[in-house]
């Protein structure tokens, strides 16, 4: 295809866009979330089709995974160069001699031609089937080629046929049905990250082809499967690779969290959120030793742990490379009686200069050097007398708009959270209650964007001894977070505490009791909202 043919099938396709968009294709967040389409294509090569190549050699996973990248970079960018890399993919599962017809005909398998532990070539992976039908069915909706329709419907069939028969569905021990990233192996069976890709695909499969009642039975038996299992794959202070027990590392834990935020995203289904919070806390300062190029945050604290602020208020101290300026003690140094006097003077203020009223201070920083902020504490010698404090942004014309903030009072210390900003932009009015001589204050500005925020906060409280039957109500504050989960577990025993995990089936609300007398911890898991989330003291009464 020349370069003016493609020119003119992407102003087609922008042109399209308005009139096709799909309903049942949801953003493919565990990938776009942590992967970056760049690193992921600095690592490998590409055939003279377009087709990336891993190694110089064709991985059906890797193809699937970089055509449903280039969908959504191209979606997110409208760079047309995106569109033709997705859609190029598809030649792969177009091409007969690079994927294999099975069950006579039904059927299509992504073959790996490569033995690996126990498992002869060649061999089809549940992930990489579905992964395939979630690349196909977002090509379809780009381009609407019927072609690859029974293309999809015979690779979804391979999916769901039974293992032993060359398909990719087992069932677990306590009988659940399971897809297999690596079918008939005994090395490695039952592996949940790649189990997860294949459920999403089947969920996207069925939605677009609802009649396929074989499809539709499988995926409502493996739905059933995975919110049965998640507790297997869990040791007391870490999660297993497969049912075999394999150690995971820290790169595929991080994955299997974003799987659960993908999952809960999917299905809405509070038990993804709670195993994604478990598995969170779990995850605390475990970092990716070795940075992989296509791995947007390796150092990213997914939770972090809260500490003691103040009085029984829990949180996270800013790290202090979030610390962007710390100015020197502030005075305000001329006085006006008049809010019009104010405007009229704001455009000629000097950096870090009060303006004064009867009733208010107003601080603004119009000529501070650029530097992006979302949090300030404000410490002032009376800040425990009543104030009022009001944040404005102000606009080219000098006018003021005022925006929304969460605040909390610590010490004597004003603590304010509000979107990010530029801080010459920024105005602070203080209204005093009680008529002082002078004002004092000193505000610290904090950018806490520069390191990417974690998705939540975690407390542990300390063992409790509770008797069974007992009912304990539950007392926690809750600051400027909307959303807490708390966990328990327990034994009878130091022993069988010790041995006891989180499960994310286990979480209270109001109210507990306990099932035996003995130990039981609790772990209260809430979403990081802004530096001013926070807990209070926990207890049971």
């Amino acid at each position: 295809m020349n370069a003016f043919m493609k020119y003119l099938l992407f102003l087609l396709l922008l042109f399209t866009q308005f009139q096709f968009k799909s309903q049942t294709l949801k953003y493919y967040s565990s990938l776009l979330d942590r992967t970056d389409i760049s690193g992921f294509e600095s690592t490998r090569s590409f055939d003279k089709n377009g087709v990336i190549l891993s190694k110089k050699k064709y991985h059906p996973l890797s193809v699937a995974v970089y055509g449903v990248l280039s969908y959504y970079n191209f979606k997110e960018s409208n760079d047309s160069s995106y569109y033709f890399k997705s859609i190029d993919q598809v030649k792969y599962f177009k091409d007969s001699t690079k994927v294999n017809l099975l069950f006579d005909g039904k059927g299509i398998g992504l073959p790996y031609k490569v033995n690996f532990w126990d498992l002869k070539a060649p061999w089809y992976s549940g992930m990489t089937q579905g992964y395939a039908i979630s690349y196909l069915l977002r090509y379809y909706e780009l381009t609407k080629d019927e072609i690859v329709v029974p293309i999809i419907q015979k690779i979804a069939y391979t999916l769901i046929q039974k293992q032993e028969l060359g398909g990719t569905i087992s069932k677990t021990k306590e009988g659940y049905t399971w897809i297999e990233e690596y079918p008939n192996s005994k090395k490695s069976p039952q592996v949940i990250n790649g189990y997860i890709n294949g459920l999403i695909g089947l969920k996207e499969y069925v939605d677009f082809f609802p009649n396929d009642t074989l499809a539709v039975r499988i995926f409502n038996e493996t739905y059933h499967g995975a919110i049965n299992s998640l507790e297997y794959f869990d040791s007391p202070t870490w999660s297993y690779y497969n049912r075999a027990k394999k150690s995971l590392s820290n790169k595929y834990l991080r994955y299997q969290i974003y799987e659960m935020k993908h999952l809960y995203e999917i299905f809405n289904d509070e038990i993804f959120d709670n195993q994604m919070r478990i598995w969170s806390v779990l995850s605390n300062n475990k970092f990716i030793k070795s940075k992989p190029k296509h791995l947007k945050y390796p150092y990213h604290n997914i939770s972090l742990p809260t500490k003691k602020l103040a009085n029984d208020r829990y949180g996270t101290e800013l790290n202090e490379k979030t610390l962007i300026i710390k100015p020197d003690t502030l005075k305000f140094n001329e006085s006006y009686s008049s809010s019009k006097k104010f405007k009229k003077s704001l455009k000629n203020t000097r950096a870090s200069k009060f303006r004064k009223s009867p009733k208010f201070t107003f601080l603004s920083f119009l000529e501070n050097e650029s530097i992006l902020s979302n949090y300030v504490d404000i410490t002032h010698a009376k800040i425990n007398d009543k104030i009022n404090i009001q944040v404005f942004q102000v606009n080219e014309k000098m006018k003021l708009k005022p925006i929304d903030f969460s605040s909390y009072v610590i010490d004597g210390k004003v603590s304010l959270s509000f979107i990010k900003s530029d801080i010459r932009n920024l105005v602070f009015r203080i209204e005093q209650f009680k008529a002082v001589d002078s004002l004092q204050f000193q505000l610290n500005f904090h950018n806490s964007n520069i390191v990417k925020s974690p998705f939540f906060n975690f407390y542990k409280s300390k063992k409790m001894q509770l008797s069974k039957g007992q009912l304990y109500s539950v007392d926690l504050g809750v600051y400027n977070t909307d959303k807490v989960k708390i966990f328990f577990k327990g034994g009878a025993s130091e022993a069988e505490f010790r041995k006891s995990k989180w499960k994310a089936k286990n979480y209270v609300s109001d109210s507990f009791v306990p099932d035996f007398d003995g130990l039981y911890q609790f772990m209260i898991v809430f979403d990081y909202q802004s530096p001013l989330s926070m807990i209070g003291e926990f207890k049971l009464e």
